[in-house]
């Protein structure tokens, strides 16, 4: 009976155990490439015409709207000055996005170019990100965000208030598909976002980006334990009358 009731709880145990995450590949995922020099930044919609791997911007609404790399200094982020030099907190490397709008409501984007994976039903998506927040500028308003057909589906936002200042810290952000329906079988993509909240220049910084997926646990694998064990108690129950009986 011992052997029995270890082989249901095993099992039941295998079932209900929850799946690993695995990650999702993603280009450029903490913006080396380009290479830039310390203190430069190389911007997508200007003169510099740079091209970054795996990644576009989309910026809107009238004054400075730039999206681009950046490798910053000491002004910024302490201990960044020097080419490569590590940038703090939760970042990876010497380099980081930035966005840069002048004016209240501007809209930056960064978003990959190419879809990441595809929507699979009932699956967990996570999304964690370093956002950065420089000592001598407001980031303005930040957001995380997952689409799906370049719809934004799920994120997460931050601003100065809830970033400490001179440091990358992590924005993290959930998104588990529905069981059926039209987006099951869409394309995943990752958008980081800035939108400007006063006037003057306001720069956000993003870096490490790390995408992963996971099954959400089948509702009916714990019930798969209780089941098993009752089963087994009840035939414990039946044993022992029948051993009763016999005397």
């Amino acid at each position: 009976m011992e052997r029995k009731l270890a082989a249901v709880l095993a099992l039941a145990g295998a079932l209900a155990a929850p799946a690993v995450a695995a990650p999702i590949s993603v280009p450029n995922d903490t913006f080396q490439l380009p290479a830039v020099n310390d203190g430069a930044a190389l911007y997508i919609n200007t003169l510099d015409l740079v091209t970054i791997p795996g990644w576009t911007a989309s910026l809107s609404g009238p004054g400075i709207t730039q999206g681009g790399i950046t490798d910053p200094l000491d002004a910024q982020f302490p201990g960044a000055t020097g080419d490569d030099a590590a940038l703090p907190g939760t970042a990876d490397g010497g380099q980081a996005v930035v966005l840069r709008g002048s004016l209240a409501a501007n809209t930056q984007v960064f978003v990959t170019i190419d879809p990441l994976a595809t929507v699979e039903a009932g699956e967990t998506y996570t999304l964690t990100v370093a956002v950065g927040n420089a000592l001598d500028s407001d980031p303005g308003d930040v957001a995380i965000q997952i689409t799906v057909n370049n719809n934004v589906v799920a994120q997460t936002t931050a601003n100065d208030a809830s970033l400490p200042e001179g440091t990358f810290t992590d924005l993290q952000l959930v998104y588990v598909a529905p069981a059926s329906g039209p987006l099951v079988g869409g394309t995943l993509k990752v958008r980081l976002r800035q939108l400007v909240t006063g006037a003057g220049n306001q720069y956000a910084y993003f870096d490490r980006i790390e995408f992963e997926d996971g099954a959400v646990p089948e509702p009916g694998a714990p019930l798969l334990l209780t089941a098993g064990a009752a089963a087994l108690a009840c035939a414990g129950r039946r044993g022992r009358r029948r051993s009763r009986a016999a005397f």
